[in-house]
C-alpha cells in the first residue's frame, strides 16, 4: 500500500490508483472548457474561491480539508511546495505547508516542511482545539531511516500552538512497533489525549500487506507518550485505515479500513476498552464491493442513537461508490449509490452531519465534466448537488470533506485548479488547488444578486 500522494498515483494497490485515469480525463476536459463557472439555477447556492495556490512558497495541491477558528480564520495544509530549497521530489520542490487564511483572503504560512525531522507531506485535515492549538500529521519525514517507505521517513504528529510555534509530538520510528505513515486526521478527547491511525506498520503482516504491516490505531497522551491500541492483521479484521477515527460517547472508537474483511473490500470496525488497558476490536461490517460499496477512504460519523454513516469510494453500479449507514445492531444499508454522472463519483472525504440528519460531502470525480461535486444527502436518501466543479479557475477534484460553520456555510479544498497562469510547473498545467466557500443562503436576495 502506498500513500495517498501524487508520488504514487500509478500504484495499482492504492485507493488513488484510479485517480490517474480520473485526473488525465478531467484535465483533458477541463482544459477544453471556458474559464467561467457553469450556469447555475437561480436557487443554487453561491460558490466562491477564497484562495488559489500558486505552487510557490504558499503551497500546492491540498489533499486535506480546512477547519475554522473563532475569528473566522481557516486553517489547512498542502502536501507540496512551500520551502522550495528543501525536500526535492520527483514532481517538484517543497514538502508542503500549514497555512492560515483570513476572512479577507490573506494567506499566511505557519510552517513550511523541510522533509527532515519536522516531517513532510501533510495529507490529513488539521485538528483545532478550544485554545487555538493546531494538531496534525505528516505522511512522510521524521526519521528518514524508518524502513517502511524507502528513506522518506514514516511521518510525525505535530502541534502548532496559538502563537504559531511548531513542535513535533511524536516521530514514527519503527513500523513494526508504533505504526507508520498516518493518512487520517486526529481526534481529541476531553482530557486532551489524541487518537489517530497509520496506514502501515504494526508488524502483523499477512498476505496483502506486503510485509509492511497493516496499520494501527494509536493514542498519544498529554505527555506525548504513544500507545498502540490495536494492530490490524488484514483479514478478517481489516487493513490500511485511512480515515479519521471517531470517538463515541460510549467510550469506544469507530473507524474504517480500506482493505480487509472476507472480500478484501474494507471494513467498519469498533474498538472497545478493557479493564486491563487493552482494546478489543470488533468488525461491525465487511464490504463486498457490490451494492453495499467497497474500499472506504473516509471515516464514519456517529449519531446519538449509535448509528454510523460513511462513504465507500467504490461499489454499486459502475463502481462509483455509495453513502452507507450501519445501525446500532450492525445492519448495513445503502443510503445512496452514485451513478458517476452529474450526481458525482468516488466519495473520498469524511462526511459531516447536521442536527437535522442531513449529510454533506464531496466526490473526487463525476459531475458534468468529471471534476467532482459537493453534495447534500437528506435523511430520505435524496441527493442535492450544491456545486459541480467544471472549470480550472473554480478548482476541481476535492479529495477531502467539508467544514460547516455555525451559519451553515460550507468550506473545502480542491486538489487542482485555480490560477493556472501563475502556478509553478509541477501542477500539471491545471492549477495547484483552491480553498472554496459555499454560501448557506439559497436566494439571490441575501447573496446580493444572482449568479
Amino acid at each position: 500500500m502506498k500513500p495517498l500522494t501524487l508520488t504514487t498515483l500509478n500504484q495499482s494497490d492504492t485507493p488513488k490508483c484510479r485517480v490517474l485515469t480520473c485526473l488525465v480525463a478531467t484535465l483533458l476536459l477541463a482544459l477544453a472548457i471556458p474559464a467561467q463557472l457553469a450556469a447555475q439555477s437561480p436557487t443554487a447556492l453561491k460558490y466562491s474561491v477564497l484562495y488559489a495556490f500558486t505552487g510557490g512558497t504558499d503551497g500546492a495541491i491540498p489533499f486535506a480539508g480546512v477547519v475554522q477558528g473563532d475569528q473566522g480564520n481557516l486553517y489547512g495544509t498542502t502536501q507540496w511546495a512551500g520551502n522550495l530549497n528543501d525536500c526535492v521530489f520527483i514532481l517538484g520542490t517543497g514538502c508542503g505547508v500549514v497555512f492560515r487564511l483570513s476572512p479577507t483572503g490573506t494567506q499566511t504560512v505557519l510552517h513550511a516542511f523541510t522533509g527532515g525531522t519536522d516531517g513532510a507531506q501533510p495529507v490529513a485535515t488539521l485538528l483545532l482545539d478550544p485554545a487555538g492549538n493546531l494538531y496534525g500529521t505528516t505522511y512522510l519525514g521524521g526519521d528518514v531511516n524508518c524502513p517502511i517507505i524507502g528513506s522518506g521517513g514514516c511521518g510525525v504528529v505535530f502541534k502548532i500552538d496559538s502563537h504559531s510555534n511548531y513542535s513535533v509530538l511524536h516521530t514514527f520510528e519503527s513500523g513494526a512497533a508504533d505504526g507508520a505513515n498516518p493518512n487520517g486526521g486526529l481526534v481529541r478527547d476531553s482530557a486532551g489525549n489524541l487518537y489517530g491511525d497509520t496506514s502501515y506498520g504494526g508488524g502483523r503482516d499477512v498476505i496483502g500487506c506486503q510485509g509492511l504491516g497493516c496499520g494501527v490505531v494509536f493514542k498519544l497522551d498529554t505527555n506525548n507518550h504513544l500507545t498502540v491500541l490495536y494492530r490490524f492483521a488484514g483479514q478478517p479484521d481489516g487493513s490500511y485505515p485511512f480515515g479519521r477515527p471517531t470517538l463515541g460517547t460510549d467510550g469506544k472508537i469507530y473507524g474504517t479500513t480500506f482493505f480487509g474483511g472476507p472480500s478484501n473490500q474494507g471494513t467498519v470496525f469498533r474498538l472497545s476498552p478493557n479493564q486491563d488497558g487493552t482494546w478489543t476490536e470488533a468488525v461491525l461490517y465487511s464490504f463486498t464491493g457490490f451494492a453495499d460499496g467497497g474500499n472506504p477512504v473516509a471515516g464514519v460519523v456517529r449519531d446519538d442513537s449509535g448509528n454510523l454513516y460513511g462513504a465507500a469510494s467504490t461499489g454499486a453500479m459502475g463502481g462509483n461508490g455509495v453513502i452507507f449507514k450501519i445501525d446500532a445492531n450492525g445492519n448495513e444499508s445503502t443510503l445512496y449509490s452514485f451513478t458517476g454522472g452529474v450526481d458525482g463519483s468516488s466519495p473520498y472525504g469524511d462526511l459531516i452531519r447536521d442536527q437535522h440528519g442531513n449529510l454533506y460531502g464531496t466526490t473526487l470525480s463525476g459531475g458534468a465534466l468529471g471534476g467532482g461535486v459537493v453534495f447534500e444527502l437528506d435523511p430520505a436518501g435524496r441527493e442535492t448537488v450544491f456545486h459541480d466543479f467544471t472549470t480550472i479557475p473554480g478548482g476541481f477534484e476535492p479529495y477531502a470533506g467539508l467544514f460547516r460553520d455555525r451559519n451553515g456555510n460550507l468550506y473545502g479544498t480542491t486538489g487542482y485548479g485555480g490560477d493556472a497562469a501563475s502556478q509553478q510547473g509541477y501542477c500539471f498545467g491545471a492549477g495547484c488547488g483552491v480553498v472554496f466557500k459555499i454560501s448557506a443562503c439559497p436566494t439571490a436576495l441575501c447573496q446580493g444578486g444572482g449568479n
